[in-house]
């Protein structure tokens, strides 16, 4: 439920928008078929996306494609491996093989833990929480220089985790 404080900071925000943009449209999210997600979301893309901790194999797009289909619960069931590979941008016929090659990583790295049936490798996702990973690879000296400094800031920043 959004306080007065929320309700006035976004009506500046509206018309600081429309003076600077005056009649032009802009993006609303859609009312169904949205995600919620940390507004540390691109560092953590970053982060993994960095050589330091993945090494050659970028597995953002993955995690980020799993983000967008959680239902505010960090469980996912994957019906179609192939689906999902290729909304994370996976299109060859090596696909599916590099898609779960990124899940393993982003399993080793802690952000998911997943679970499978005889029929399907990875069959359910769980989605781990971002910090204790954060601290982990900082623990392991991973963290490139500045990004934990701009990863905390802007938790503070946004309020998130707290």
């Amino acid at each position: 439920m959004p306080t007065r404080k929320d309700i006035a900071l976004e009506s500046e925000r509206l018309k600081k928008r429309d003076a600077v943009f005056p009649g032009l449209p802009a993006y609303e999210h859609p009312r169904k078929g949205w995600f919620k997600g940390p507004r540390s979301l691109p560092l953590l893309l970053t982060l993994l996306a960095s050589k330091k901790v993945s090494g050659k194999s970028d597995p953002s797009r993955v995690y980020l494609e799993l983000l967008s289909n959680h239902r505010d619960s960090g469980f996912i069931e994957i019906l179609s491996e192939a689906d999902h590979a290729f909304a994370a941008g996976y299109a060859s016929n090596r696909a599916v093989r590099t898609w779960r090659e990124r899940m393993k990583l982003l399993e080793k790295l802690g952000l998911i833990k997943t679970d499978g049936d005889e029929t399907q490798r990875i069959k359910f996702v769980l989605l781990r929480p971002v910090d204790a990973v954060v601290k982990t690879l900082k623990s392991q000296n991973k963290l490139p220089i500045g990004w934990l400094n701009a990863y905390t800031t802007k938790q503070i920043h946004h309020k998130e985790n707290m």
